[in-house]
């Protein structure tokens, strides 16, 4: 069947190649001249689906063949629940990049357990950071271990259950928490735990993983109270979105040792665009001047040669195509 796929947003050359490459014949890729609403407008009445996050009411009542809206990318930050409850619209987003986030994660865990970058930057100086005797270290010089460690996993999506897979070689015993659960449960060598018991879980691990995604009810969910549960030796590492952590609980949390430190690829601060060459990560608090802590720059679901957030994306497209029902339909209750 013939799938007229309408672009609500502006495309890099290299992402709009590989959409063109990987479709099925058969699919009609429209780039629309601007991405105004009113341009969109011209569009919408042949779209079977628009591409990107854009989502107005206008524009689906114009869509009379609208099967869904793909959104190339997991976050579903920028998205009215409201408006899609309203006009009850499928919206998917891609969870192809579960990998290279789950990976990146690990990176971090490893880079802020071994200290491996607060490491290189002291050696550059000649510090080869061996322990004072009078304990007056920045950050303790020694490693912490990974392998039959306690971890933490908040949300248990395609990104934590990948994190889990990689792990469980090095034999961790791992303690998740999700919506989806509903009381404590043991199975295998995994602890369940419900959301409303995730104090009990930070108390009990060594690393803590934050995969939700970021919603009203996630927004700054994680704060003073989550770090005062966690161990002092604890580590967390984010590669959700900055804001599910609370800005000033994370810095106070580091900065007066309340745990050992933390990881994060997503930040308070954003550059304007791709060219800023000076962005702090936060305007409030210095993170930059922390040395127990491994600053990313929103890199994870990056790979070099590989654009994987659009490969569901894709496939969703083909599906249309073949007649059938696409994947990843975000949830339009999206409690937390």
């Amino acid at each position: 069947m013939a799938v007229n796929v309408v672009l609500t947003r502006k495309f890099f050359d290299a992402d709009l190649q590989f959409i063109k490459n990987g479709v099925k014949e058969g699919v009609n890729i429209i780039i629309p001249e601007a991405y105004t609403e009113d341009d969109l407008m011209k569009y919408a009445p042949e779209a079977d689906i628009f591409f990107g996050p854009v989502i107005s009411k206008k524009l689906c009542e114009a869509a009379k063949h609208l099967k869904f809206i793909q959104v190339p990318w997991t976050g579903v930050d920028n998205l009215n629940f409201d408006l899609i409850r309203e006009i009850g619209v499928k919206v998917c987003n891609s969870h192809s990049n579960a990998y290279a986030v789950a990976e990146q994660a690990l990176a971090l865990m490893f880079d802020a357990s071994k200290k491996i970058a607060y490491h290189d930057r002291l050696m550059r100086t000649g510090d080869w950071n061996r322990p004072k005797p009078d304990k007056s270290n920045a950050v303790s010089p020694f490693s912490g271990r990974i392998s039959k460690s306690q971890v933490g996993i908040i949300g248990y999506g395609h990104i934590g259950r990948i994190i889990k897979q990689y792990l469980s070689a090095m034999e961790c015993k791992f303690h998740v928490a999700d919506i989806s659960v509903k009381e404590q449960k043991a199975e295998g060598d995994i602890q369940y735990y419900p959301m409303a018991d995730l104090q009990a879980l930070l108390g009990k691990v060594d690393y803590v993983f934050l995969c939700v995604p970021l919603t009203a009810e996630t927004r700054s969910f994680f704060g003073a109270e989550q770090f005062a549960a966690m161990n002092e030796t604890a580590i967390m590492v984010n590669t959700s979105r900055g804001e599910i952590v609370d800005e000033d609980a994370l810095y106070k949390a580091l900065s007066e040792k309340v745990i050992a430190g933390a990881a994060m690829d997503t930040w308070y601060n954003n550059p304007k665009n791709p060219f800023d060459t000076d962005c702090k990560p936060s305007l409030k608090n210095p993170f930059e001047t922390l040395d127990n802590l491994v600053l990313s720059p929103h890199r994870a679901a990056m790979i070099a040669g590989e654009l994987p957030h659009l490969e569901d994306a894709v496939m969703n497209i083909n599906r249309t195509v073949d007649g059938l029902e696409p994947l990843n339909v975000v949830s339009v209750e999206n409690k937390f």
